[in-house]
């Protein structure tokens, strides 16, 4: 907490101009801990919030691989036509801040159909780069946008699956296929169970029982308290840009997603000599980034 509040009080200036707060110290007035996966030797993702609304994340990591991709992103959009965005980002010695990006619902089945062809715009972007692990959590529907707010499991080392049999056959064809970076629904069975989860970026929905018990307290307040082994539900991510009956489900969108990568990975094999060129920036920038 200590380095927390040091790093906050020596960055504030810096921070409230790149991501453009109009607020004081003095209007902080919530201090988030847990806010995501920890790093550094447990060191917690902290959400700091403002009155008014404001916002701003700190993550104690190195966050330059998470610049690059939007430095990447911003590349590929003037060369490809497209137009996603990504979460601005201060990258520090260790650690680093993010921009806080807010949940916004559509409505529209026209604005919910462009948030869809740029999904599939960025799932052609993560399969080249080799991206992983995108699921609902670090996934955010911001209007027509989606935001993908975790980046380090780009550049993923490819598990080889030996043998000839059906299992390691599976195993080579999903890890060659966009089903890798975790984007696409993918149902899973539960151990041991007949419930069958998706925690995918674009499958994850509310309701569903978590994959592993957790310790749940039972009888608090009184002489029987315990913990008992609970699959708990899990919580309504910012994943979905609709939550009514307007979004069900991604069967009417699928020609949307297909769109979007069509043309984002039929742009990217285009300039794919400026892609491989040790004279041109945008994939030579992460040769020194740290990757998980």
């Amino acid at each position: 907490v200590q380095e927390f509040l040091k790093r906050l009080v020596a960055d504030f200036r810096m921070v409230c101009l790149r991501f453009e707060l109009e607020v004081s110290m003095s209007s902080l007035n919530k201090v988030q801990f847990g806010a995501g996966d920890r790093h550094n030797d447990g060191r917690s993702v902290i959400v700091v919030r403002f009155e008014g609304g404001q916002a701003v994340v700190y993550k104690p990591r190195d966050l330059s691989i998470d610049s690059h991709w939007g430095t990447f992103v911003e590349w590929i959009n003037e060369k490809a036509g497209t137009t996603l965005r990504t979460p601005r980002v201060v990258c520090c010695a260790q650690y680093g801040w993010a921009e806080f990006v807010t949940e916004k619902t559509l409505e529209i089945q026209s604005q919910i159909a462009r948030f869809y062809t740029r999904q599939g715009e960025q799932l052609a972007l993560l399969y080249v780069l080799g991206g992983t692990d995108c699921h609902a959590e670090n996934l955010i529907a911001s209007g027509e946008y989606p935001y993908l707010i975790d980046l380090e499991a780009l550049f993923h080392p490819i598990v080889t699956h030996q043998g000839s049999g059906e299992e390691p056959l599976a195993g080579r064809q999903f890890n060659d296929s966009v089903m890798s970076v975790g984007l696409l629904p993918f149902p899973i069975r539960v151990t041991g169970t007949d419930d069958v989860i998706d925690v995918s970026g674009l499958g994850g929905i509310a309701g569903q029982r978590a994959p592993r018990a957790v310790a749940v307290g039972r009888n608090s307040e009184t002489d029987l308290w315990c913990f008992d082994a609970e699959r708990i539900k899990m919580p309504q991510h910012s994943n979905r840009p609709s939550k009514d009956l307007m979004d069900r489900g991604l069967s009417e969108h699928v020609d949307c997603i297909l769109s979007g990568f069509t043309r984002a990975y039929e742009a990217i094999i285009s300039i794919k000599a400026d892609l491989e060129s040790s004279e041109h920036f945008p994939v030579n920038q992460f040769n020194s980034d740290l990757t998980r």
